[in-house]
Order: C-alpha cells, then structure tokens, then sequence
C-alpha cells in the first residue's frame, strides 16, 4: 500500500511539471527570464562588479553590492564611490550611464535630482577621464534649457493666477527654479494689457526671485505704456524700494501720466520722508550718474570680469541681459539714469552733455566698435553743437570711454566742420588729442575725420597727422616684445612667436624692455621674465604701465618654479598681466600667446583690418603729397613708405608716395623695384613712372656707381621680356633727359 501511495504522488508531481511545460514553456524550455525584457533596455541587468566588494569596508561594499539599474541609481553609486575617495570604482557604473545615451529629459532629472554642487565633484574625478567632465555639462545644459523653456514659464504663470493657493504657491516655486530667466519672462508678463487679473501672482513671484528680479524690473521702467509703468513702479514698491529710489525721482517728479508719479511717490516715501525738489532730484542723479562714470560697477562681475546688466527691448517688451566688460557696464548704467537727467532738467548744459556721452556710447556698444551709428543717430548729429559734441569728446578721452569718442570723432566727420580743428583756448582741439591716443581705433577714426575734413589752414597738432600715417602704415604687422636674461632663450621665443605672424623684438634688460615699449605704442603683447634685471622685473612692470599706451597691454611675466609664488603675487593686481610658466616648445608660447590676446579681445585689430588700415593711409598720404599743404612734414615717413614696397598689397601704392621724395634712398629704392625681375611688371612700371615723377621734381639724387648699375641693368636685359625692357629703358631715358636739361 505505502508503495502505491508513492508512486501516485510521483505520477501527480510529473503531471504538475509537465503541466507547467505546456503552459509556460518559454519560462523553462532554454530560455532566460530576462529574455522577455526589451533587449534594447540598458538597464535591464545589474552592472557586474569589476572587483571583489567584499576587499573593501563596509561602506564601499555596501555600494558595490547594491541592486544599480535607474540612471538615478548609477549615477548616485558613482558620486558615492567619489565621495568615499573611490573614483575608480565607479567606473563600471558611469560606463553604464555614458553607454546608455541618455534622453535629454533623463539628463535634466539627473541634474536637478543632484545639483550643481554634487554634479561638478563628478567633473572633476581624473579617474573617470574626460567624459565625465563632458557628461556632467551635457546633465546641466539639459537643465538649463529645461528651465529656460518658454512653455513652461508660460504654463507656470498661467498658474499664478490659479485660485487655489497651493497652485499658486508650487509655481512659485518653480519660477525660483528658472532664476533671471523666470524674472525676465515674469516682467514681461507685468507689462502686457490686461495683466492685472494675475498681478498679484506676479508680483509675489517676484518677490520670491530676489535680487534677480530687481534688475529686470528696473530695466522695465523704460516701458512705453503708463499703465505698464504704474504696475512696474508698484512691483518695485514690494521687491526692492530702497533700489529704486533713484531711478523712481524722474517719473516721481516730470512723468507725463499722472497715475505714474502718484505710483512713484508712494513707492519713494515707502524709505525717504519727503520728495526732494526737481534741484534736488537734479543733484542726486548727476552724484549718482558720475559715481558710475568714476568706477561704481552697477553688479559683481563674474568669474570673467564681465558684468550683467539688463536693459529694456521696445521691440519684444521685454528686459534683455547683457553680459559686458565693466566699462561698457558702467555707462550703460550711467545712461538710464543720465536719462532721467535730461527728463529733469533738459536744457542744461552738463546734463546734456552726460547724456549724450551715455547715448554714444550705447550706441556703439550695440553695433561693434568697427560699425557705422545707427541711422536713428543720424538727424540728432546734425541737431548737436559742435561745442557740446567737443565736451563729449573731452571727457570721454579724460575718462577713457573709447566707444564714446570713436561715436563722437565719426560724428564729427560726418558733420563736415573743420573748425573742431581749431581751439579758441591753449590747449588743442579734442580731435587732435585723439591722433595721439594709443588706442588704435580711436586712432584710426580721428585720422580718418582729418582726412575728410581736409583742413587748408595749419592748426595746433598738425604734426600728428604725419605720425598718425606712419603708425598705419607700419601697424600692419602684430608687434610683441620678448624680455629675458637668456638672450638666446628670448631669441628662441621670438622665433616661435614670429612663425605665428608676429614681429618680435627681443630684449636682455628691463631697460631694453622698457626702451622697446616706448618707441612704438602698438604691441600686442609683452612677455617679461621674472628673473629679468637692471631693473628687477617689480620696477620694469611698474614703468611699462606708466606709459600711457601701454597701460592696458596684456603682461606675460615667465616663471620657473623657483619664482611662481612672487610672480603670482606681482601679477595678481593687474588684470592685464597674467604668470605662465616658462614656455618650452612653440606649442606651449602658442598657448600664452592666445591667452593674452583674449585678454584685449574687445581692443585687439584684426590682421585684415590692419592691412586695411595701412592701405586707406597710403591713400590719404598720396593725396595730401599730391596737395603739397605746407603745414605737414612728411619727410619722416620715407622710411616707413619703403617698407611698405615689401607687402605687395601696398607696393604700388608706396611707389607712387615714394615719387614726390626727392632723396637719393628713395630714388635706390624705386629703380631697384623697377630693376626687379619677378615683381610684377605693372609695379615695376608704376616704380619707373614714380621716379621720373622724383627727377622732375627734385633732380637726380642717385650717385655715380647707382646709374651706372642701372646701365648694367638694362644691358643685361638682351633676352629679356620686351615689357622689362621697357622699364629699364624708360629708367635710362629719365636719367638721360635730365642730364641733358
């Protein structure tokens, strides 16, 4: 009986087992579990372990041995692992996330689940390589661009005028997310039609966003619409009515609407006990107006020295940032309030003259340095004084706001008075400083005004124009000067540097260093060793920034080891000097070399330019020879126009210039040309034609031995081309002819 018994139990457990064959047969007929999961999943199996957890403590090992699939997961077992001085072992986990080719959602998630402080210890783990840097930017890009997505900034302040206060309350908090992004896209909202249902969200959003909303707030003061500008007045009444104080007295006292000044002035006796009187609002603003224009920065500058600022866009309706060198930062903040100034007060003189130095300077600041004014600045040149526009230049040279004196000298150029030339006090005119100033463009635009103004009187400073020629005309190549003790080192240096284009002068002692500096105001950059002497390098860096066209000069000072620490220290109150290590290859001074020409990025004149630049000054230089005005020496730039026969963008130029000389180097030069083999033959006749135009004028200046040579010349030109031929006959018939005179 026990027998039977077991065998029908045997015979049931068989049944059951085939029974579960033929229900599941793919669970257990040669095929894996995991064969049902999605093969393109590449979280469907958990990361095998490259090493024996159980060799590690019990934090280590608890990480390792954890169940890791979710992006989520991965990505905290790999900043764990960073955390515990693991960096290695987390390899196979981050190899994971990087092979997975995440979504840009996915990437968003990670960034925000995380956050900025834990995803730059990523960035910075050697151990995981490149990638991680390059994995943690793509995460927080992703991030970026989520928050920034004009969608849901939309949808989020739709919610804000939710009745529910919970809604109200959770976008609130998501705005925070999105920072300056969200305050912009907030404001914007403040000032469409019809807002009004929502304002209250709005504002207390903003509330919720300080400081980043004060600057987009107050650039919305420029609005077109009054109501617009009521609701921005009260807005700024509740998130920052000590800020706005100065910029709410002009709408307080001269706005046109009358519900604006009733919104100012409530938000005014909110932190002052009275409204001062339109002399007193006049004063504060013009305090205000010059500590910018002194050196007051409107914000903290970044980690590159650039300042943000916002200003309002009458196109979108809307405030827009602007990223910009401390400078540009400052007049721009200078010129909404000089605005308000001239609101106060328009017909007063210094009021104008801040207003219209601030309104140049904008001006040139949105369109590029190198770009005409915009058209809209047009009829207010032609409605300007030539004494306010000479204030405007004065002080902008004083003060160093390039964009404003470039605007001011264009303008004047433009306007056609040749009496911003001549200066009633003993001191010159403005525009004649102006072909003095280190800065090339400034420069060049003052260089350029003379020219069109074409003066047939001298004036105080006429001088310049020659020299101002001359500059140009050698400035077609990047000077940079090397000074080192080494003088082969300096030599070598100054080889790598000119395989890149630029025209190095070496120098063995500070005194060269500081001599080179001196005798051209156009370097690129200066590169000065720190074990320089006769002076130490202290003193050499303290006397290259006291001359005036060197003070914004990029400074490599080159170090050792031995002298890091005080070269660090040397260079670290100048923005403009930067310590490198001593360069060892070409590929190492590329390196400095790049990065200091970033550094005058914003004042740095393109090669093309230059050449540019070198070819309108042989132009202007010909016309004026051609005019013979008395009141120019010109003789000094006879050295210049023979080195401008080496560029063959300028030869034929500088032949036609070199005609009107009448010294015996410049006449060697031209038949020397014109002697030229392969130069081609329409400047080689260009250069016979200049020197008979010498001879007619000032005779023969070539001695004995020189024409003699040019008879050997043309003697051996028998199997030449007849065009040579030519040439070096039509030379021997201007020599001829006037012998025979």
């Amino acid at each position: 009986m026990p027998m039977r018994s077991n065998q029908k139990k045997i015979m049931r457990l068989l049944l059951c087992v085939l029974l579960n064959v033929l229900i599941w047969p793919s669970s257990l007929v040669g095929q894996d579990p995991a064969d049902d999961v999605e093969p393109s999943d590449p979280f469907a199996e958990p990361v095998p372990s490259a090493v024996d957890p159980s060799q590690y403590g019990p934090a280590i090992q608890t990480v390792l041995e954890a169940d890791r699939r979710t992006p989520e997961e991965l990505l905290q077992g790999v900043l764990l692992l960073i955390d515990l001085g693991e960096p290695k072992l987390a390899e196979p986990f981050f190899q994971r996330l990087i092979q997975a080719e995440l979504d840009t959602p996915t990437k968003a998630s990670l960034a925000r689940r995380f956050g900025t402080h834990r995803m730059m210890r990523l960035a910075r783990a050697k151990d995981l390589g490149k990638e991680a840097a390059s994995f943690v930017d793509a995460c927080m890009a992703a991030l970026a661009a989520e928050l920034r997505d004009p969608k849901r900034l939309e949808k989020l302040v739709d919610e804000l005028g939710d009745p529910a206060i919970e809604v109200r309350r959770a976008a609130i908090a998501d705005l925070a997310e999105s920072g300056p992004d969200a305050a912009a896209f907030l404001v914007a909202a403040l000032v469409q039609p019809n807002s009004s249902a929502r304002s209250s969200g709005l504002v207390a959003a903003l509330v919720e966003l300080r400081p980043a909303s004060i600057g987009p707030l107050t650039a919305a003061l420029s609005v077109e619409s009054a109501e617009a500008k009521r609701a921005v007045i009260q807005a700024l009444g509740q998130v920052a009515p000590g800020h706005a104080t100065t910029y709410l007295l002009a709408p307080a006292l001269a706005d046109p609407n009358e519900d604006v000044r009733q919104a100012a002035t409530q938000v005014l006796l909110q932190t002052i006990p009275q409204i001062p009187s339109p002399e007193d609002a006049e004063s504060i603003l013009t305090r205000s107006v010059m500590a910018y224009l002194d050196g007051q920065l409107p914000a903290t500058p970044d980690a590159e020295n650039l300042v943000e600022i916002w200003t309002w866009d009458a196109a979108s309706d809307k405030p827009v940032p602007q990223r910009l060198p401390a400078t540009d930062a400052r007049i721009l903040a200078a010129g909404e309030l000089a605005d308000d100034l001239v609101t106060l007060q328009p017909d007063h003189a210094g009021n104008q003259m801040l207003h219209l130095l601030c309104q140049l300077s904008a001006a040139k600041i949105s369109t590029g340095l190198d770009a005409p004014l915009p058209e809209t600045f047009k009829k207010l040149g032609e409605e300007t004084s030539t004494t306010l526009l000479e204030s405007v230049l004065s002080m902008a040279l004083e003060r160093d706001f390039l964009p404003a004196a470039i605007a001011a000298v264009e303008w004047m150029g433009d306007r056609g008075d040749a009496q911003v030339l001549y200066s009633s006090a003993p001191e010159r005119a403005p525009l004649v400083d102006a072909l003095q100033h280190a800065d090339r463009r400034l420069r060049y635009a003052a260089l350029k005004t003379v020219m069109k103004l074409n003066p047939s009187e001298p004036f105080s400073g006429a001088s310049y124009v020659p020299e101002a020629l001359e500059f140009f005309l050698l400035g077609e190549q990047q000077r940079v000067a090397v000074g080192m003790p080494d003088r082969q080192r300096a030599q070598t240096i100054a080889g790598w540097l000119a395989s890149d284009g630029f025209l190095t002068i070496p120098a063995g002692t500070g005194r060269e260093v500081v001599r080179t500096a001196v005798s051209s105001s156009d370097f690129e950059f200066i590169l000065v060793d720190a074990s320089i002497h006769e002076p130490g390098i202290r003193e050499v860096l303290y006397q290259l920034r006291s001359i005036p066209h060197i003070r914004r000069v990029p400074i490599g000072v080159l170090a050792g080891p031995e002298t890091f620490q005080r070269a660090d220290q040397i260079a670290a109150g100048d923005p403009w000097t930067i310590r490198f290590a001593r360069p060892q290859d070409q590929t190492a001074t590329q390196a400095i070399s790049q990065q200091l020409l970033t550094l005058s990025d914003r004042t740095r004149v393109p090669t093309e330019v230059r050449a540019a630049q070198a070819s309108e000054a042989l132009t202007w230089l010909n016309r004026l020879l051609e005019q013979s005005q008395p009141f120019y020496d010109f003789n000094r730039l006879e050295a210049a126009i023979r080195s401008a026969l080496a560029s063959p963008a300028l030869a034929e130029q500088a032949a036609g210039a070199l005609g009107y000389f009448g010294s015996r180097s410049s006449q060697q030069a031209l038949v020397d040309l014109a002697s030229q083999p392969y130069a081609p033959i329409s400047l080689r006749q260009a250069a016979a034609g200049a020197f008979r135009h010498s001879v007619s004028h000032h005779g023969i200046q070539l001695a004995q031995e020189e024409i003699l040579r040019q008879y050997d010349r043309y003697n051996a030109s028998e199997t030449a081309d007849l065009e040579t031929q030519k040439v070096l006959g039509h030379i021997l018939d201007t020599i001829e002819q006037k012998n025979a005179s």
